[in-house]
């Protein structure tokens, strides 16, 4: 039976406390941030990673989108979106919903891209925009899994 040997070395000069794991001798290496069911988790319990990783494959889809359709109805451009864009955004958003403006503002910025490119659409605000194709802020959609979470 293999034997787990665990080492703590405290570093306390405004560093964080570094703890190393051993199995028969060999070191295991420390990972800052891990990847779990599709979710980056950091040491620190935060999501700024995990949401920059949805953010830019989220932008990369909707560009793809934006340039692969030949046709410019927004409803089509729309339902586009809602099958393969909006998904990335809010997979497990219960677990990685952020309470930080800059990155609620992070995930909403690729709804406003996408929105501003349709036809006809790009010189309205972003909430006329989101009005006239029937859609709802990101934001309002977590809260609104997250109370529905909540309740079950």
């Amino acid at each position: 039976m293999k034997r787990l040997k665990i080492k703590t070395e405290m570093l306390r000069r405004n560093g964080p406390v570094i703890k190393s794991y051993s199995i028969d001798g060999s070191i295991l290496p420390f990972a800052d941030c891990i990847r779990d069911l599709g979710i980056h988790h950091d040491c620190r319990l935060k999501y700024d990673q995990h949401i920059s990783n949805i953010v830019h494959n989220a932008y990369e889809c909707a560009a793809l989108i934006l340039k692969s359709f030949h046709s410019r109805d927004p409803g089509i451009l729309k339902r586009a979106y809602c099958v393969y864009v909006r998904p990335l955004l809010e997979f497990s958003s219960h677990i990685w919903s952020p309470h930080y403006k800059y990155l609620i503002d992070k995930i909403e910025s690729v709804q406003r891209y996408f929105t501003k490119k349709l036809f006809g659409l790009s010189k309205l605000s972003y909430c006329e925009r989101l009005i006239s194709i029937d859609l709802d802020t990101l934001e309002r959609r977590r809260l609104i899994y997250d109370l529905i979470s909540f309740l079950l």
